[in-house]
């Protein structure tokens, strides 16, 4: 069988770009190809908020939320003047309008054994 498409590398990257590759190019057929596991590191991962909002594209929402662990992202540090380059004063946290975004911790054995199980 061939691919239109090859995916060199099956864990979170490789995973999230098939399902990417199938959900924008439905007519595409996606192979993902990854090496054998043994001895292979895993660790948990977090995923930021800009990951997140690409994952809830993909539908996976429901999916993070039942799986894995919701965590509110990193400290931001806002520029107070953003005109100004030599002015060094930040805001730390939030800023007043932005409200926050959420984001995961997940599990890589989960992830990567249910992605493989899924493309």
């Amino acid at each position: 069988m061939t691919s239109d498409v090859l995916v060199v590398g099956g864990g979170a990257t490789g995973q999230l770009a098939a399902a990417y590759m199938r959900l924008r190019f439905p007519n595409l057929s996606v192979a993902v190809v990854e090496g054998p596991h043994k001895n292979r590191p895993i660790v948990g991962e977090s995923f930021v908020e800009l990951t997140v909002d690409f994952l809830l594209e993909l539908g996976l929402g429901a999916y993070l939320i039942e799986k894995h662990y919701p965590k509110y992202g990193f400290t931001y540090y806002f520029k107070l003047d953003i005109d100004h380059p030599v002015d060094r004063t930040y805001i730390v946290d939030e800023a007043p309008t932005v409200p926050p975004l959420l984001s995961f911790q997940i599990n890589r054995f989960i992830f990567d054994r249910e992605g493989e199980s899924a493309t």
